[in-house]
This record gives C-alpha cells, structure tokens and sequence, in this order.
C-alpha cells in the first residue's frame, strides 16, 4: 500500500460525520490561548554580550602598547599605573567585576515564586529583563575581570577565579539553551503537562484555518516523528535525542514543501502550514518528554550551582589576599 492509500485509509468519514451534524468549520473552534511568553530575551541577550565583547576588544586594542608587553617589561611602562591589577583603572575593573557578579546573583530572586507573584505583569518581572541582564551581567564581569588581570592571568588564586567564571559562562550558555526548550507561561512559571496538552490542542484549527488535507498530513507526520525519536534516560542520551530530533524536523520540513508543491498549494499555505508544524513540534515534544526535558535543566542547574559556588569562593579568597596583602592596605602589590 502506498503513502497515499495509507493516508486515505485513515481519513475520518467526514460526510457522515458533517451529516450527523459534526461541524469541520475551523472558524468555530476557540481561539488559540497564547500561554507563553513571546521570547526569552536570547536575541536581545546575545546582541548585549556581543557589543560588550567588542567594546572590550577596542580597549585592549586602545592599550596594546601595554598589554604586549611581557610581565617583567610593564612596570617600566607609563601606562602601568593605570592599567595593573592593584591600582588605578585595573583596580576599579576588579571592583566592577565583583559588583557585577553581584548582580549577576540577584537572579535567585527572580526565581522565588514570591517576587514573580508579586511582580507579574512589571518591567522589573519581566523574564525576558532578567535573562538579558543576567547574561549581559555575567559577560561584562568576565571582562572586567579579564582586564583586571591585565590580559595575563597568572598561577594565582585570583586568575583560578577568572576561569572559573569562564566554565560558569560556558555552562550558562548550555543553559540557556536548554532553558528554552522547557514550556513557560508569561511569569516564568513552568507550565504543567495538562496545560502543554490543552495548547497542542489548540493547534488543531490553526492548521486546518490554513488547509484542512495538508494541515492533516502534517500532523500526522509530526506524530510519527515524536513517536521514532525515542530518548535515553542519561543525561548525554537525552540531550543528543533534543539535537538528533530537531535536525529530523528539518528534514520533515523539507518533505511537507516538497509534498504542498505537488498539492499545488500557495506558497502562503505552505507557509502557513510549516511554521505551525514547527511549533507544534516543539509543543508535542513537550506534550511526550516534559519531564525528560525537566530533569536535563535539573541535572545542569546542579553542575552550574557547583562551578558557581566554586568561582565565588575562589573570588573571596582573591579579595581577602589582596585586602591584606595588597595595595589595599599599604602592603606591596
């Protein structure tokens, strides 16, 4: 049996549906409920760590007859005073750093249900303001700190800080990554499976209102594909099942344009169609692995917490050295 027979032989009996009075008209269903918040913030986050990288990059290029100097040739350099990392600029940067991993901090609160209650619907609870500030927050301050050190970190327990702070940028980014992919009504709640069920259905007259026959041959390939990506329960096996499976979706894609071509469809439909079959691939597999999903964030937020916890005792202990033993207190720097 070809795919064509296949797909006539599970046609619903429309006729003696409609003339049992079963209505098909997409208009009559309920409007789609928009649960979600439009956006996390990502493009916004990462053109506000982009520009901070590349302002940081003409300072260091400014300052480069400084900063190529080797270690034992700077203090003869006019510029030393200023750019060393226990006076003048340099010192303010390691300061600033601080400051902004200060802030970079305050997302907890962010996270306590009481202050989303208590600010749901405010600039200042918004999810999308703190995703960017967070990012922007902890990019700036391994900057800062970067210049703090003079673009030459040492064996010291200030430098171990240093990178810590970058392991914490490279798992935040995995995370951000991760973080999108797990459903959230507009206060950063995470929604409940019942609540993902009822938007996937919602779908159902989106897809029809474009065009019923071809609406229905891509749901009913997005069913299949849910159903052949089966996930693993590590970890490592989860995550690569999200990859594997979105890099299926593409190629789905690809086949529905090439099957509404043939249809003879309008490129709006075919649009139409494809950009709803890609978001409810997303709703679907929320629908089948909300709490796969839900345990990969889990896992990574403990990894996270730890690199974290790490990077600001190691930021303390350089701040205690440095108070006193450093220039701070009159001691040599």
């Amino acid at each position: 049996m070809n795919d064509a027979s296949r797909r006539h032989s599970r046609a619903a009996p429309v006729d003696v549906l409609t003339a049992a009075g079963v209505s098909f008209d997409p208009s009559l269903r309920a409007a789609s409920k928009a649960i979600e918040e439009e956006g996390t913030g990502l493009v916004q986050a990462l053109s506000a760590a982009l520009a901070l990288t590349l302002l940081t990059l003409a300072f260091a290029i400014y300052h480069r007859d400084y900063y190529g100097l080797p270690a034992f040739e700077r203090p003869a350099s006019l510029k030393h005073d200023l750019l060393r990392p226990g006076r003048g600029l340099g010192l303010w940067l390691g300061i600033a750093s601080i400051s902004l991993v200060a802030v970079n901090l305050a997302y907890l609160i962010r996270r306590a249900p009481a202050f989303a209650a208590k600010f749901a619907g405010w600039p200042i609870g918004s999810l999308k303001v703190w995703m960017t500030s967070h990012v922007a927050t902890g990019v700036l301050a391994f900057l800062f700190a970067l210049l703090h050190a003079a673009m030459a970190p040492r064996n010291t327990v200030g430098s171990h800080a240093l990178w810590a702070l970058l392991a914490l940028l490279v798992t935040g980014s995995i995370g951000r990554y991760l973080y999108a992919w797990v459903p959230r009504a507009a206060n950063g709640r995470e929604l409940e499976i019942d609540e993902v069920k009822s938007q996937l259905s919602s779908l159902s007259g989106a897809w029809d209102a474009q065009h019923q026959a071809f609406g229905t041959e891509a749901r009913e390939r997005l069913a299949e594909l849910i159903r052949l990506r089966q996930w693993e329960s590590s970890f490592l096996g989860r995550v690569g099942a999200m990859l594997t499976g979105h890099r299926a979706l593409k190629a789905s894609l690809t086949e529905l344009h090439r099957s509404g071509i043939e249809q003879g469809l309008s490129a709006d439909q075919i649009d139409g169609v494809l950009t709803l079959t890609e978001r409810g691939y997303r709703t679907a597999l929320h629908a089948a692995h909300l709490e796969d999903i839900r345990a990969i964030l889990g896992t990574w937020r403990y990894a996270h917490r730890w690199v974290a916890a790490l990077m600001v005792t190691l930021a303390l202990l350089h701040i205690g050295h440095a108070l006193f033993y450093g220039q701070l207190l009159g001691g040599r720097s």
